[in-house]
């Protein structure tokens, strides 16, 4: 047996029969206690101080230095049991000795915040209770290693926001939300997801892959409300784009939701307001009636609304075409060497591709000058 597993022994035989009372430990007794390690880990006899110590514990649970010098063992060989630590650190904490428990909780947290977790937590709580500025630090560790820590990401944020650094308060606002989405705590998420409208409401991306996540991990119909409230911003702003793909968003959650319905067709009026087929194709779609299912309808409905008075379309036979008319289901089509050739609509649809103005087959067509296109 080494000199510094005698002098451990010693030390935990002392202890047993003195009973140091917990209000008489000071620094200094865990200043030794590290020269007691560090003396084991020259010698190579780490392994068997950690025996000594934990078979002293299996009679002597409340022993300090047994449960500091395991504590600090296992935190430099990276072991995951932290219960000595936890132990030790309440021991100090029920008999309010504040500066001993901040010195412990520094001490573990030099092998690594990971391995530490309670260490930190401890010491966030004490900073908050004390009002000590450095507890914000602590909250930013404890984020790194605590990935279901919400309410500290939250507290974060406000902070950031309330010293006018809105970029960091966005990065912990949606750490915080992500972080309700794991944990399903929907009025945390409500909270956030109303708050970042006001602050990053054109991030429509980020939005759409949250509620993603909602409706996958928690149930579906949960993320209509927070998509009513991200519309209600696009509604008064009149981006009809985005409101039109906020409810079917909406709708694709929930069908029958009469509202979302009600609100598609307003939108697709305000978008295509100067269509001239606009009202008949929307009743050709059935699109306003409840009977039949809100995407077939829309489905018919983007199909004909496509066809419009002056649109370009192309036919795998006669090329590109103008269309020059509409009536009623008829429409009629300027091609090359087709002029006025009439179809229906419902032909159309299926035999046509509309194309948009700037399309390469359509410039080809309509240039005179093909140096210049």
């Amino acid at each position: 047996m080494s000199d510094i597993e005698k002098t451990l022994k010693s030390l935990l035989t002392e202890e047993k029969w003195t009973r140091v009372a917990i209000s008489n430990y000071t620094i200094s007794n865990f200043d030794s206690l590290d020269s007691i390690i560090e003396e084991g880990k020259k010698e190579g006899v780490t392994d068997e101080l950690y025996a000594v110590c934990a078979e002293h514990l299996t009679h002597a649970k409340m022993s300090i230095i047994a449960l500091y010098i395991l504590s600090i063992i296992s935190l430099s060989k990276k072991m995951l049991d932290d219960s000595c630590q936890i132990t030790l650190i309440n021991i100090f904490i029920d008999n309010h000795k504040w500066q001993l428990v901040e010195h412990l909780c520094m001490k573990m947290l030099e092998y690594g915040d990971a391995n530490a977790k309670f260490a930190l937590k401890t010491l966030s709580s004490y900073y908050r209770e004390t009002s000590d500025e450095r507890m914000y630090d602590i909250w930013e560790r404890i984020l790194k290693v605590d990935y279901e820590e919400a309410e500290l990401a939250k507290l974060l944020a406000e902070k950031y926001e309330e010293e006018g650094d809105e970029e960091k308060a966005i990065i912990y606002y949606k750490k915080a939300i992500h972080r309700y989405v794991t944990l399903k705590q929907f009025s945390g998420i409500k909270e956030v997801w109303t708050h970042l409208i006001t602050l990053i409401p054109q991030d429509v991306s980020f939005f759409y892959s949250l509620e993603g996540k909602i409706s996958s991990s928690i149930d579906p119909t949960k993320s209509i409300p927070l998509m009513q409230d991200l519309y209600s911003y696009y509604k008064d702003a009149k981006n009809w784009e985005v409101c039109i793909e906020i409810l079917k968003t909406i709708l694709k959650c929930d069908a029958k939701d009469g509202w979302a319905r009600d609100e598609l067709v307003f939108c697709l009026k305000e978008r295509y307001k100067n269509h001239s087929q606009l009202e008949h194709y929307i009743t050709i779609s059935a699109l306003n009636q409840s009977y039949r299912p809100v995407f077939d309808a829309l489905a018919d409905f983007e199909k004909n609304i496509s066809f419009e008075v002056g649109n370009f379309v192309f036919h795998r036979t006669w090329g590109v075409g103008r269309i020059s008319a509409i009536e009623n289901d008829e429409i009629t089509i300027d091609f090359a060497k087709k002029r006025a050739h009439k179809m229906s609509l419902k032909m159309g649809i299926s035999a046509l591709k509309t194309l948009s103005k700037e399309h390469i087959w359509v410039l080809k067509a309509t240039y005179k000058n093909k140096e210049d296109l």
